[in-house]
């Protein structure tokens, strides 16, 4: 009977045994799982926060494409408007030179100098002298009428000669004569 009670003990301590110990299976196997899942969380945040780093550094890198174009847009057009001022500020200043050189006042008349007008008046110089010479042939005297007349576009200095060559003419014309 003693040893009958000793078997039973023993098989009811085995019992126990095995119970705490499948407790403790499924207790570690649950912790198994826990710790698979975690696992997964964090792999799915890591996945996560690589997804949100590229997609960060592609909108950097597309921020600052964008911004070199808008920079590289804003010099071109600053360049552009510079070279139009200049230009602008070059016709003005032709344009200004153009008009002084058809407005300036000439010394000594006091009109107006134009590249297409001459600035000296248009003068003529006539002579006209009549040498009598009826005491010897007793008909009428020759005429001699000398007349020069400036060119507007020319300088006055052109009226000067011809009148100087027409004095000249002159004054030959009445030696001939007298000596006659």
């Amino acid at each position: 009977r003693l040893a009958e009670e000793a078997r039973l003990s023993e098989e009811a301590r085995l019992a126990d045994e095995k119970s705490r110990l499948d407790q403790e299976k499924a207790r570690l196997a649950e912790a198994k799982a826990l710790l698979a899942a975690e696992k997964a969380r964090l792999a799915e945040e890591v996945r996560l926060a690589e997804e949100a780093r590229i997609a960060e550094e592609t909108r950097i890198v597309k921020e600052k494409r964008l911004a070199a174009e808008e920079a590289r847009r804003a010099k071109e057009a600053l360049v552009a408007q510079q070279a139009k001022l200049a230009k602008d500020a070059r016709l003005a200043e032709e344009a200004r030179l153009a008009k002084e050189a058809i407005f300036r006042p000439t010394s000594g008349y006091g009109e107006s100098k134009s590249p297409f007008v001459s600035s000296s008046p248009e003068k003529s110089v006539s002579i006209n002298k009549t040498a009598s010479l009826s005491s010897y042939s007793g008909r009428s005297a020759p005429t001699s009428s000398i007349s020069s007349f400036t060119n507007p576009a020319s300088p006055s200095s052109a009226s000067v000669a011809s009148a100087s060559l027409a004095s000249a003419s002159l004054a030959s014309t009445l030696g001939a004569s007298t000596l006659a």
